[in-house]
């Protein structure tokens, strides 16, 4: 008969799918065995429907509160998570990646984060790699040296524990205790609806990659708080991948949105920053690309 997801909560979950139906199945699994009380509906975007895979999965779990919204073409992370908003009527949202999934109960811990201040927009759990590390989804804001020593820069994994590296990716890890930080991933991210309906949906000029600090960057320029909470449960994050790995195509949307997004916040005079920064970007994008090039090459 499936699983019954039943639908009596007031947190409505939005997945953004693109070819990933069996990560897709996992996650919503999750939701199935932890969050039964929490959910209000879940919201699946799928940018390239497969009839046949999403039959399957609504076969499976009995979907009263499952919507699915099939799209012709690819629109993007950013365009697709704004069409679950604005079918979305609860109290808080989560996004939640298809590859994804929940490793024990979130949402009741995350409310109750909400709870204790109005101005807290934003919480973002603990994420771990598939190994079982930790992935590095709070951060704070990106700055020139991102590129070398961000999350999937090349000099992180030599330096974990640099000073250079905290200064992007918060390393606060054995404590359950919920910080404040600028930013956390998309990949899993509890978010206020009031707070939405006073700053904004998404940017969708940023395809994918970065529009998850571009929305927390806006929630606290209107004096919003965004909270990491480790402690209120864990996320295991199946494709947080580095960026060797990466796509030619993806790759070019890293670096494409990382540029849009110091552009769009560069105050620096006659705005030079914004010309460096593309030149930064663009230099950085042809390395990782000729690396993904051979590497293609040396396996084929």
């Amino acid at each position: 008969m499936g699983e019954l997801l039943t639908g009596v909560g007031n947190f409505d979950i939005i997945i953004v799918n693109y070819r990933t139906y069996e990560g897709l199945e996992k996650a919503i699994g999750s939701l199935a065995r932890w969050e039964q009380d929490f959910i209000g509906r879940i919201l699946v975007i799928d940018n390239d429907p497969d009839d046949d895979a999403i039959h399957f999965i609504s076969r499976r779990f009995r979907h009263p509160i499952i919507e699915w919204m099939p799209q012709g073409k690819n629109l993007g992370f950013s365009k697709a998570v704004n069409m679950g908003l604005k079918e979305s009527r609860a109290e808080y949202v989560m996004l939640l990646n298809p590859d994804a999934y929940l490793a024990s109960p979130l949402l009741a811990g995350a409310k109750a984060v909400f709870q204790q201040d109005p101005a807290i927009a934003v919480i973002g759990p603990r994420v771990l790699n598939e190994d079982g590390t930790i992935q590095g989804s709070a951060r704070w804001d990106p700055s020139p040296i991102t590129g070398l020593f961000g999350r999937t820069g090349p000099f992180t994994r030599l330096f974990p524990n640099s000073r250079l590296v905290k200064r992007d990716v918060v390393l606060d890890h054995h404590s359950d205790t919920p910080k404040e930080v600028h930013w956390v991933s998309g990949a899993c991210m509890m978010v206020r609806r009031g707070a939405i309906d006073n700053v904004g949906a998404m940017d969708e000029r940023f395809f994918i990659y970065w529009e998850d600090c571009d929305w927390c960057k806006r929630f606290r320029q209107k004096g919003y708080r965004v909270v990491y909470a480790p402690g209120i449960g864990t996320v295991v994050h199946a494709c947080g991948e580095a960026s060797s790995k990466r796509s030619i195509f993806s790759l070019f949307h890293f670096h494409r949105s990382a540029f849009l997004l110091y552009a769009k916040y560069d105050n620096s005079p006659t705005r030079i920053g914004t010309l460096l920064a593309f030149v930064g970007c663009s230099l950085r994008f042809l390395l990782f690309g000729a690396a993904r090039v051979l590497m293609y090459r040396n396996h084929g």
